[in-house]
């Protein structure tokens, strides 16, 4: 027997999608956690399959295309969770991941 557990203290991974920046609608949720770490394990690797999804010759490349199609998750905690000392940024983390395939490409 399968019971759904109800997490009523978290944080949700939200993901954008920057073909359609500031629409909303297109906005979906990735899960939703009890601790933070989880959520931000969840995020960094969404970043990671979409920069990947983009790659392109060169990491200026890569990173433009992230920016134009990619997935953007964002990390929103929920029923009083503390606030993360500093918020996740899936853009600084595209841009260096993409600067890490190139180097690893040589």
């Amino acid at each position: 027997m399968n019971e759904k557990i109800e997490i009523t203290r978290g944080y949700r991974v939200m993901v954008d999608d920057n073909f359609h920046y500031m629409d909303e609608s297109y906005r979906e949720c990735a899960g939703t956690f009890q601790n933070y770490e989880d959520a931000l394990a969840v995020a960094k690797n969404i970043t990671l399959e979409s920069v990947v999804e983009n790659e392109s010759d060169t990491a200026e490349e890569t990173f433009k295309n992230y920016k134009g199609f990619g997935s953007d998750p964002f990390i929103q905690p929920f029923g009083g969770a503390a606030r993360p000392e500093e918020n996740y940024s899936a853009w600084t983390t595209a841009e260096m991941l993409a600067q890490l395939i190139e180097v690893e490409r040589g």
